[in-house]
């Protein structure tokens, strides 16, 4: 269900917090859905459980999912599309920034958005 880039420079744990929201926001999971628990998520993905739970642990704090003893970690809230809308914002602002700093122009940035979404028509 998961799937972690190892060659993204994003720490692990916020990949999978990402990946957790954006999951949410498109209705894969929903409003007490249970994740998968901390042992099994991270054998799944090969990674230390410690780091499991860490993303857990931020998207409890951030107040996307609850848990309960005993039972595991279940999603809290549906209404994180505007979160994710305004994170995917600032990661395209950020790309723009250094295409700008590339000293790739305008013009090919907008080129290359209107190709994009001239792509998403053509397959609706």
């Amino acid at each position: 269900m998961f799937v972690l880039n190892v060659k993204d420079d994003t720490p692990v744990y916020v990949q999978l917090q990402n990946q957790i929201l954006e999951y949410i926001a498109l209705g894969i999971l929903k409003k007490d859905d249970q994740l998968p628990s901390v042992r099994s998520l991270s054998k799944e993905l090969g990674i230390n459980p410690n780091t499991v739970a860490k993303a857990y642990a931020n998207l409890e704090i951030m107040g996307y999912v609850y848990s309960v003893p005993s039972k595991g970690v279940f999603i809290l809230e549906e209404k994180v599309q505007e979160d994710v809308v305004l994170k995917k914002l600032e990661e395209l602002s950020m790309k723009i920034k250094d295409c700008r700093n590339m000293m790739i122009s305008q013009e090919k940035v907008h080129q290359l958005v209107s190709q994009i979404y001239e792509e998403e028509k053509k397959d609706a």
